[in-house]
């Protein structure tokens, strides 16, 4: 799938650039990497989940600094 493909099927849509939400965001992902280094690593299902949740924000945050918002594409 493309670029174009992706916004016809309303997958991105161009968006204004909100340095605050972007912020808000980085945030959030550092405290979920925080939190994935302080478990056990007996718990090693929750911390993958959390870095996941954080990369996933930190992607977020380079497509909204483009003017861009990406939704999760439901399968």
């Amino acid at each position: 799938m493309d670029w174009k493909e992706c916004l016809s099927k309303r997958i991105a849509k161009d968006v204004q650039i909100d340095l605050n939400r972007i912020k808000s965001i980085k945030g959030i992902s550092n405290e979920r990497i925080c939190s994935a280094n302080c478990l056990p690593d007996k718990h090693y299902y929750a911390k993958i989940s959390l870095l996941y949740e954080a990369l996933r924000g930190y992607l977020e945050c380079i497509a909204l600094k483009k003017g861009f918002k990406i939704f999760k594409e439901v399968i």
